[in-house]
């Protein structure tokens, strides 16, 4: 606590007179004022800051830094051991897999990924045995969502062609990802040999392939050209990437893809 030092006596000239002041007066009338003023800032330094009001729909215990951080908040109507239902929300469906659920049950934090999700529903996996989120107040945390990660496929490496079609790569997610690129060396051919490549992907979950490119590479390959590449698709339901070789003897080609995806 800070102490202000009042004049002793304290200078008794707090109204103007009419009649002219003396100096010794007029800094006295000076020196009261700052004395006040001091005396008022100080007061309200000492005051506390009023308490923040809790969110509507938020139980007085649930750590407030949770909500205000999370991608999505609310109180459950109902659970189970590995569910909660919140009849307000109206998600997008599966739109949280993957995210973050936080939640305080009995005072205890509680955190587990979401599975899947309907237009009301988190699906998580399972919380301890008898351990429900009924009436309980949950955040939802998804910025590990929005962050892609670009990696190098499993799926690359030497392919060896065949006289048919047969998917070098691909690939699906139940969110958006991007399917990055593609380099497909064709140093190994040969004059006479002819090699078909095909790009598809998926417009729906229950769609067909549709193809988006399909071109043949024939012969022995110019010196400036030795490699093809297949640039960036984003995509959710799917991408496929296909070669075949018309007749034998059938190379085999160096094949690298990247995506990014959470």
């Amino acid at each position: 606590m800070v102490t202000v030092r009042s004049f002793n006596p304290p200078p008794q000239v707090s109204t103007p007179k009419d009649a002219p002041w003396t100096e010794a007066e007029k800094v006295l009338y000076q020196l009261e004022q700052v004395n006040l003023n001091l005396t008022s800032l100080i007061k309200f330094l000492e005051t506390p800051p009023p308490t923040p009001p809790t969110p509507t729909g938020v139980s007085t215990n649930f750590p407030l830094a949770l909500f205000f951080l999370a991608d999505d908040s609310g109180t459950s109507n109902s659970g189970t051991n590995n569910s909660l239902t919140d009849q307000t929300k109206g998600w997008q469906v599966n739109l949280w897999v993957g995210a973050l659920l936080q939640m305080i049950i009995n005072s205890q934090l509680y955190v587990t990924v979401i599975l899947s999700n309907t237009e009301s529903r988190l699906v998580f996996s399972p919380l301890p045995a008898g351990v429900q989120p009924t009436q309980t107040a949950y955040a939802i945390n998804a910025k590990n969502l929005f962050s892609l990660k670009l990696r190098r496929s499993d799926q690359s490496g030497d392919k060896l062609m065949t006289n048919a079609y047969v998917a070098q790569y691909s690939n699906s997610a139940a969110q958006a990802y991007i399917f990055a690129s593609a380099k497909i060396d064709l140093t190994d051919m040969q004059a006479g040999d002819t090699i078909w490549v095909r790009v598809r992907t998926k417009l729906s979950s229950t769609g067909l392939f549709v193809t988006i490119s399909e071109i043949s590479y024939v012969g022995i390959q110019p010196v400036g050209r030795k490699a093809i590449r297949i640039g960036v698709i984003p995509d959710t339901f799917g991408v496929e990437i296909s070669m075949f070789q018309v007749a034998a003897p059938f190379r085999t080609l160096a094949c690298e893809f990247y995506d990014a995806m959470v």
